[in-house]
């Protein structure tokens, strides 16, 4: 999904992941702590509303047990809908 700024055209580039709880601890995930950054070392932060590109998509509010893997969708806002790089989840 895109949409035009002043600055150029700002969209969404919309993940799926598996994430597996490796924290040692229960946790409930938080999709704002989820993050793409890609090779410049660029940091997008992860988003699941606020856009129609969100329609229909729904992340699990549950507590997360140490060691279990849950699927969540998530988009990281960026200009460059062609960004690479990896995710990583920060508490």
């Amino acid at each position: 999904s895109s949409a035009a700024t002043s600055g150029g055209t700002l969209g969404y580039v919309v993940a799926r992941i598996e994430f597996t709880n490796d924290l040692g601890t229960d946790i409930t995930p938080q999709i704002e702590h989820f993050y793409l950054i890609d090779r410049n070392g660029t940091r997008y932060q992860g988003k699941d509303s606020g856009s129609s590109v969100f329609t229909g998509i729904s992340n699990s509010v549950e507590q997360l047990k140490k060691d279990a893997t849950r699927t969540y969708t998530v988009g990281f806002r960026t200009s460059d809908p062609n960004v690479s790089g990896t995710i990583i989840y920060e508490r």
